[in-house]
């Protein structure tokens, strides 16, 4: 996705993780337990019975000695990483002051650990996500490059720590609309999941099954993502062919966790193709109709048939489900605020409107967005509109924008080569 980045095929997984390890000290508890329970088996002569018991209570607290030191040590369920995600978990609660404090606390933890060290990794990614939802882009990037530099050493040992971090820059730089970097991203991406369970080195990778099968349906999703975005209906409905796949072999977990978002998705697929009713009936098997995706879709087919009040009601209520994770000033919502702006025009409160577009506009302006063909065109008609409101200033504003957002931007956009996949996709 960045270009930035080291390419995919340079990834290197032959370092050692640097978090601590259950070395020869858990060894020695282990041992120390399975000896003591036959000294006393030995000693107090228990019958076959109490001996076997004795042994296998022994071995399931080993396990689970095995399992609180991975969770609590080397995951910092209770510490490090339980800090980490303070900041996200206090802005939620609706203590922004309390969670900027956190995040700062949190940053100066993470930059205690040595530089190439798994914990500061899984500290920093869980504090980019944080700084990309409060719209801090600069730092979101910064710490997003740093903390895929770390997790890539360790992808060996914890490719899903690697794998999450690189598919959340990859949608942060979809919001920014940057389709190339975030094309480069996902690009590693389908690296990570050729390279199966083995590197060409040698290096075994420990990632199971599943969690190939996850990754590869994140990343036909993300995929389908960028071609909407891109206006690319060909490639999108291959994509979207594939990611259908995909999720029929996810676990029973995994569908159960993404299936409102992606019956939302593909909803949004066939409202693109103008299937209006496909686009319901997909609508209609969500578990959950307050998932907000599947609000910000109803809305968009409720106004399509003519009911602005009704859209404009669930663009509200999305908003404010939003509203625990970060401000409304984030390119992530520069579709919503037109699709707003529409519904809000639609009920005859034409000034209103126009000033909701006027937001969108600053998203545009203040995150400098490249808008391409498709973008220029939904901003045309409100320009008209803004000129026969006599919106002076919205109006050259819109028009210098429009102007300034030339071919050059839509040239700027490239297909990778190994994403640009067009057979012919069945009816």
């Amino acid at each position: 996705m960045s270009s930035k980045r080291p390419q995919a095929h340079d990834i290197d997984i032959s370092r050692p993780t640097a978090a601590p390890k259950a070395g020869w000290g858990a060894t020695i508890v282990i041992w120390g337990l399975v000896v003591a329970a036959f000294l006393l088996i030995y000693f107090f002569e228990f019958d076959f019975v109490w001996g076997l018991a004795i042994i296998v209570g022994t071995a399931l607290l080993a396990v689970a000695g095995w399992i609180g030191w991975g969770v609590v040590v080397q995951r910092g369920y209770f510490t490090w990483m339980r800090l980490a995600q303070s900041p996200a978990k206090l802005y939620a609660a609706g203590d922004a002051t309390g969670a900027e404090a956190a995040f700062q606390r949190a940053l100066v933890r993470a930059k205690q650990f040595p530089a190439d060290d798994h914990r500061r990794g899984m500290m920093l990614e869980v504090l980019a996500e944080y700084a990309g939802a409060q719209a801090r882009i600069s730092q979101a990037r910064e710490l997003f490059d740093e903390c895929i530099d770390i997790l890539r050493l360790h992808m060996g040992a914890n490719p899903m720590d690697y794998f999450i971090s690189l598919n959340n820059y990859a949608v942060l730089l979809l919001h920014l609309k940057d389709y190339v970097a975030s094309q480069r991203i996902l690009e590693r991406l389908l690296d990570l999941s050729l390279a199966n369970k083995e590197h060409a080195d040698g290096q075994v990778i420990a990632i199971t099954p599943e969690q190939l099968q996850t990754i590869d349906f994140i990343l036909y999703v993300n995929l389908v993502c960028i071609f909407l975005e891109i206006g690319d209906t060909d490639d999108m409905r291959y994509h979207l062919k594939q990611s259908e796949l995909a999720f029929k072999n996810l676990g029973g977990g995994d569908q159960k966790r993404f299936n409102d978002h992606f019956l939302a998705l593909r909803s949004r697929c066939a409202f693109e193709r103008k299937k209006m009713d496909v686009a319901w009936r997909l609508l209609e098997e969500a578990t959950d109709s307050t998932h907000v995706n599947v609000m910000r879709m109803r809305s968009k087919l409720l106004l399509g048939e003519g009911k602005p009040a009704d859209a404009e009601e669930l663009i509200h209520r999305f908003y404010e489900a939003q509203d625990k994770i970060g401000p409304r000033h984030h390119p992530q919502y520069l579709d919503v605020q037109l699709h707003l702006a529409e519904c809000v025009y639609q009920q005859d409160r034409h000034n209103e409107a126009l000033e909701v577009l006027a937001e969108a506009h600053k998203l545009i302006a203040d995150f400098e967005l490249p808008l391409n063909a498709r973008w220029r065109d939904r901003l045309r008609p409100w320009l008209e509109r803004a000129q026969h409101h006599r919106k002076v200033d919205l109006a050259a504003s819109l028009e210098k924008c429009i102007g300034a957002a030339s071919k050059a931007v839509d040239d700027a956009i490239m297909i990778i080569d190994r994403f640009r996949v067009r057979p012919k996709v069945e009816e």
